[in-house]
């Protein structure tokens, strides 16, 4: 089903392209919260035969993690996963004291991914040990999460990893707040050839004003940098469940933009927020994928 809205179409999906909810839900399996997030990553890396990597960007030292292997598109290309905000509050109210997911969606969405290389990056503060923690005050993933600073330093991880490989061309694929980090950083490159987001926090000023919280005054807004990016290929897709980030987040970002003939967004009715992105991410991405590197 397309709904239009505006300026603009989005796709409304069931899950039908690859696998039913029950299967989807189900496969992402709940993790213990009591495990170190460090612990948790490390596992699932090496599960699948990813090597960690770190960057030291000065302000913080970013983790990564790294897959190579036979490339897709040309030796020039490198598709790069960002996490999602993590553990940014204990509730409501208080803050976390390490944002380190427990369960790391952006990780599982790269480990979901049957292209190679590809760059997974943790934003600032996450998996830190005493050794590599630096600057680690709350607003990096609170009010600032998205500030110049933590823009910043993710932008220049991937300059670091540009400089140890040959790659030139840039995938930006961003979970959470993480769609919002990409989108930013798409914003201030020229090497970036498409956007994915999943359930993307791509414009925060609707979303505090949606739930009503305190407004991230020390971030940059994605939403502003719309119509810069609005040349990019990009896909977001979000959950018609998501509570966290409603639908109506992704078409205030939409709305920002004068033309989105290159941009679309898709709904799945059936998702939500968290659980069940990574079992259905293969079929997503061998459905939609093609459209935005067919032009690259």
């Amino acid at each position: 089903m397309i709904r239009r809205v505006d300026r603009f179409y989005v796709l409304m999906i069931r899950l039908s392209i690859g696998l039913p909810l029950f299967f989807a839900v189900a496969s992402c399996g709940a993790l213990p919260f009591f495990q170190d997030g460090r612990v948790i990553a490390d596992s699932i890396a090496a599960r699948n035969g990813w090597r960690k990597v770190t960057f030291d960007v000065q302000t913080f030292v970013i983790t990564g993690f790294y897959k190579s292997g036979p490339k897709h598109g040309t030796t020039q290309d490198l598709t790069v996963y960002i996490e999602g905000d993590g553990r940014a509050f204990i509730n409501r109210r208080t803050p976390s004291r390490d944002p380190t997911p427990h369960n790391p969606t952006g990780l599982r969405l790269a480990m979901a991914d049957p292209v190679a290389p590809i760059l997974y990056l943790s934003r600032p503060c996450q998996y830190t040990t005493q050794d590599t923690q630096r600057e680690c005050r709350t607003a990096y993933w609170t009010s600032a999460r998205f500030s110049q600073t933590v823009v910043n330093a993710l932008n220049n991880a991937l300059t670091q990893a540009k400089t140890l490989t040959p790659f030139k061309r840039l995938y930006l694929t961003g979970y959470s707040g993480g769609g919002a980090i990409a989108v930013l950083l798409a914003a201030r490159r020229t090497d970036v050839i498409s956007i994915i987001t999943v359930a993307g926090n791509l414009d925060h000023r609707f979303w505090t004003d949606y739930h009503r919280i305190t407004p991230l005054y020390d971030s940059l807004n994605s939403a502003d940098s719309a119509q810069k990016v609005a040349h990019i290929p990009q896909v977001h897709f979000v959950g018609g469940q998501d509570t966290v980030i409603p639908v109506d987040v992704g078409y205030s970002y939409l709305l920002q933009m004068k033309k989105t003939t290159r941009s679309r967004l898709i709904v799945i009715p059936e998702m939500g927020h968290y659980q069940g992105w990574p079992a259905i991410w293969p079929a997503l991405l061998a459905h939609y994928r093609p459209d935005l590197t067919k032009h690259s």
